[in-house]
């Protein structure tokens, strides 16, 4: 089982957020160019989190992501594992404040904008 965050340097309010979400994660391929902030985000989490194809196969059961990261657009999407620590979930929130993007949890439709107040 896994949960999915999302994070996109636009701010975006609670009603746009799932049709922001839905266009990262759709099937068709997003066509605009990779934003700065995206790729710098997704630079930094996996510096620290590395990807899922870059752990060593021995580490896998301390790797929190269950699937392969997507950076598309302004944006990154990221699967993670409900065993994932809670300070792998706080590093996603701080980064993102960090980055001056949002954080979208999908589960619950809730927005955290950059400042790190609930939208």
């Amino acid at each position: 089982m896994s949960f999915d965050l999302a994070v996109w340097h636009q701010p975006t309010a609670a009603e746009e957020a799932a049709r922001k979400y839905a266009a990262l994660t759709s099937p068709e391929p997003v066509v605009i160019p990779l934003h700065p902030r995206a790729v710098a985000y997704h630079r930094e989490l996996t510096a620290r989190y590395p990807e899922l194809t870059d752990v060593p196969v021995e580490d896998l059961g301390s790797c929190p992501w269950s699937c392969a990261l997507t950076v598309a657009g302004d944006g990154v999407v990221m699967s993670l594992s409900w065993s994932a620590p809670d300070a792998v979930v706080s590093y996603v929130q701080e980064l993102a404040g960090r980055h001056g993007m949002v954080l979208y949890d999908p589960q619950d439709a809730t927005v955290y904008p950059p400042s790190g107040g609930v939208e």
